[in-house]
This record gives structure tokens, C-alpha cells and sequence, in this order.
């Protein structure tokens, strides 16, 4: 009877624990911070469940053929949820694929350009994980994302959009939106 609630008390803090050390000074090294954005993505591909069937790996596909900077290379091929990731660049311009991934980051792209990637993935089960500054929760462009990297005084942090990840048939850990600094359930609410 002890063992339950114990082991969900070290669930959460194991979990705390990851996404917490997944944060860095932002005066530190561009490096440093693609490193961190790569550790982020590997730590969100053990917090969401895709639905229907799944494939042998996680997609795990960057908009830009150096949109981290060489840092994917420390999550390629690393294991999560019994699965392994495997790295994919997609060249800006281009059609996306049908299901090209699992998780899509668009980075630092212009609102307007994760508007247009996210409506050609509208009905698509992918997590797309941007890093807007300045977002808007009453601007549709800001709103296609469902993960999104922010910065918060000296630190990389996320807000997630649980409207769409709900919309793309995501289902995310409650343990994941502990973490993140706020959650937009729709346009204007925030939990």
C-alpha cells in the first residue's frame, strides 16, 4: 500500500526533475542552447502519447538543415517510451510529407511561416514545437504551435496549447503541463 503513492511521488519529482535540468541561462553559449532545445524535445517525446498505431521509431523532424546546430546528434538514437528517436531535416520551402513525423520543430520561423506549416499538418497527429517571442494568445498565427519555447527572465522554459494538441489527437502528461509556465487550453484562456 506505501509503494503506489510512493512511486508516483517519484514519477513526478524524476519528471520535475528532467524538464528542470532542461533549462539554461540564456547568456550561456548558442551551443549550449541548441543543446538544451534538443534535451527539451527528447523530454517531450516521453511525456505525449500518439494515437493509433506507432511506428518502430519517434520522428523527430527539424525545419532547417542546421536548426540546432549539430546538437540532434545527442539525441539520435536514444530510446523513448521503448522507441527510437531518429532525426529527420526538413528543407524549408518544401511540402511536408505525409506523416513525416512525429514531433516537428519550427524553431525561431516567423509566426506567419508555423502558420503555414502548421495548416498543411492540420490534421496531422504531430507535435509542433516552435520558439516564438512575443506571442500573442489572441493571434491565430502564434496559436499553431503546440508546444512553444519561451524565455522567462534568464531561462528557457515552454508554454503549451492544449486546444491543439487536443485537435492533432495528442494526448500530453499531465506531469509535462505541471512543468510549463502556462497552458492555453483555447485563444484567450489560459489554465
Amino acid at each position: 500500500m506505501f509503494a503506489e503513492p510512493y512511486r508516483c511521488r517519484v514519477a513526478t519529482l524524476a519528471a520535475s526533475l528532467c524538464l528542470g535540468m532542461a533549462t539554461v541561462s540564456l547568456a550561456e553559449s548558442t551551443g549550449t542552447l541548441d543543446k538544451v532545445r534538443a534535451a527539451y524535445l527528447y523530454q517531450f517525446t516521453k511525456f505525449v502519447a500518439w494515437p493509433g498505431p506507432q511506428r518502430e521509431e519517434v520522428v523527430i523532424g527539424l525545419l532547417g538543415r542546421d536548426a540546432l546546430g549539430g546538437a540532434e546528434a545527442t539525441i539520435e538514437g536514444r530510446r523513448s517510451q521503448g522507441r527510437v528517436i531518429r532525426v529527420v531535416h526538413i528543407i524549408p520551402g518544401e511540402p511536408l510529407p505525409a506523416a513525416c513525423c512525429d514531433v516537428l520543430y519550427v524553431g525561431t520561423q516567423p509566426g506567419n511561416r508555423v502558420f503555414e506549416i502548421a495548416s498543411n499538418i492540420e490534421r496531422e497527429s504531430i507535435l509542433v514545437v516552435a520558439e516564438l517571442a512575443g506571442r500573442s494568445e489572441t493571434t491565430a498565427e502564434t496559436l499553431d504551435w503546440t508546444i512553444n519555447l519561451v524565455q522567462r527572465g534568464t531561462r528557457l522554459k515552454f508554454e503549451v496549447n492544449l486546444g491543439r494538441a487536443r485537435d492533432s489527437g495528442l494526448l500530453i502528461s499531465s506531469e509535462l503541463l505541471k512543468s510549463a509556465v502556462s497552458v492555453l487550453d483555447r485563444p484567450g484562456t489560459v489554465r
